[in-house]
């Protein structure tokens, strides 16, 4: 039987799972991975999930940022057959240039990956919702799940 494979999930902004105000869950802190991470189940079919609180992203995620999670990926490399960095769509971009420079010749996939949607917090600090309306409707727990299977 083929074993279950491990992967860490490094939270750094850009967790909204869905846009309905008594609905939305977003990880702004270290506790709320759990929940997070409970309203996602259809992620233990795939691998074994385990997650790690680095930025909450309400904020400009930067050079900092992503060095904690290139370290933390380094740190724990052993333990885990793949990463999900969970970030920001705003810098994800810079994040992936970022992450490519300081994760360089690594044997295991590291996977960028962000909500479509926004929390109430991104709106109201005026960031734009996705440009495309089928990528809202496809549903951010999709998004993720499809993150996780890569």
């Amino acid at each position: 039987m083929a074993r279950h494979p491990s992967v860490l999930i490094l939270f750094l902004g850009g967790t909204t799972l869905d846009e309905r105000p008594r609905r939305v869950l977003n990880v702004l802190k270290e506790k709320d991975i759990d929940g997070w991470l409970a309203q996602m189940g259809e992620m233990d079919v795939i691998a074994s999930t385990a997650g790690v609180f680095v930025h909450n992203g309400l904020a400009a995620v930067g050079m900092n940022d992503w060095a904690a999670a290139a370290t933390l990926i380094k740190e724990r490399y052993s333990r885990y057959d793949g990463f999900v960095v969970v970030h920001q769509a705003a810098t994800l971009p810079s994040a992936a240039v970022a992450l490519s420079l300081m994760l360089r010749q690594l044997g295991k996939p590291v996977v960028l990956v962000g909500s479509p949607l926004l929390s109430p917090a991104e709106r109201a600090a005026g960031w734009l919702p996705v440009a495309m309306p089928e990528v809202s409707r496809l549903g951010a727990k999709a998004n993720f799940i499809n993150a996780l299977q890569v």
